[in-house]
């Protein structure tokens, strides 16, 4: 018995198929903080149409000394496979100035990461959706928490808002709300 990946059982996902589904991705950056969420926003904005995002929140850097971070949630509508809206994220951080070498815990112009495609869990291939860090973050849950807090998370079926409440107690991180214009 050989044991199918999520694209043979859900090949829509992957494939051509024409059905729109919310995106739900992270954004985060920590050098020239404005000016990358301001073109990250542009592109989605561009690529996606209308953008639902929640406030942007600055907290420390995780794991490594550096800049404070600004992140936010940003939701839409497409009907591109997870490998496109993927590859896409990838390329909006390349243009902003991005490589995908060395450490994983260091300073970044651009993080873009799919957190929720629809109900759907996605795991294998480079794909985690949903992604692990809505479980283990401040920064990814309260904001999502504030952009989607009735919504449920597909695997463990809480409320985002009840998710943030529980996580909001033990968590040592501090997140303050950032008044930008991104427009």
């Amino acid at each position: 018995f050989k044991q199918k990946t999520a694209y043979e059982l859900m090949p829509s996902l992957v494939g051509s198929e024409m059905c729109i589904r919310d995106r739900v991705i992270s954004v985060g950056t920590n050098i020239d903080r404005e000016n990358n969420l301001k073109a990250a926003l542009a592109a989605l904005g561009h690529t996606y149409g209308a953008l639902r995002m929640s406030p942007v929140y600055s907290n420390p850097a995780v794991g490594f000394t550096g800049p404070e971070f600004y992140n936010l949630v940003v939701s839409f509508e497409t009907i591109q496979t997870v490998t496109e809206v993927t590859t896409f994220l990838h390329g909006v951080e390349t243009n902003q100035g991005r490589t995908r070498q060395g450490d994983r815990l260091d300073s970044r112009e651009l993080d873009l990461d799919l957190l929720l495609y629809g109900d759907h869990v996605l795991h294998g291939d480079g794909i985690d959706v949903p992604r692990g860090e809505i479980l283990e973050h401040p920064y990814v849950l309260m904001p999502l928490s504030w952009l989607l807090p009735d919504d449920r998370h597909p695997v463990t079926q809480e409320r985002y808002a009840a998710m943030w409440t529980r996580m909001r107690k033990t968590s040592t991180v501090l997140l303050k709300e950032i008044d930008l214009d991104l427009s």
